[in-house]
């Protein structure tokens, strides 16, 4: 029987098969959110769909810290893919809406296990993730090419608007 070794996985013995990232250590390039409490590492790798747009993998770190939510983005033109990989997540929602309005009133939070894909519909208010249990938890996420730059809208919640999420 042929014996096939096992190769070290580098950019240069891999180029002919395709390309690969290290989606729990990211790096290169990031934006800062939360006042620095998490970063969002854009781009990272390019998943060419076949079709008119190209997807992007990116990682968004989440760092343990109080789960206050004082701002929220969506993307009218695109849904978008949420992935813990090396931990529990919280992450807020609110519905999507016509006319751009924020429903601060309709904010959720849910607790998405380590593991578990989520995602979002096209309009669907969110933010960053939260850590939980873990100083920092890496999630990624898959949007269309500069998606964060042409299709963001964030909306700052005014201070008596804010929340705190609780777990029990």
């Amino acid at each position: 029987m042929r014996q096939i070794k096992v190769k070290q996985l580098t950019q240069e013995s891999f180029s002919v098969y395709g390309t690969f990232a290290n989606l729990t250590s990211p790096q290169g390039p990031y934006l800062e959110m939360r006042d620095g409490k998490a970063r969002f590492y854009r781009d990272i790798i390019f998943l060419n769909t076949g079709g008119q747009t190209t997807a992007t993998l990116s990682v968004t770190q989440a760092f343990q810290i109080e789960n206050k939510i004082d701002a929220i983005e969506m993307h009218s033109k695109s849904t978008e893919c949420i992935l813990p990989l090396d931990g529990d997540v919280i992450i807020h929602v609110a519905p999507a809406t016509a006319n751009g309005d924020m429903p601060v009133d309709r904010i959720e939070a849910f607790l998405i296990p380590k593991g578990t894909v989520v995602i979002l519909n096209r309009a669907v208010w969110h933010g960053a993730p939260f850590a939980v249990g873990r100083e920092t938890v890496n999630s990624l996420i898959s949007l269309p090419e500069r998606a964060y730059a042409e299709d963001c809208f964030v909306y700052a919640i005014p201070e008596q608007d804010q929340a705190v999420i609780v777990t029990d």
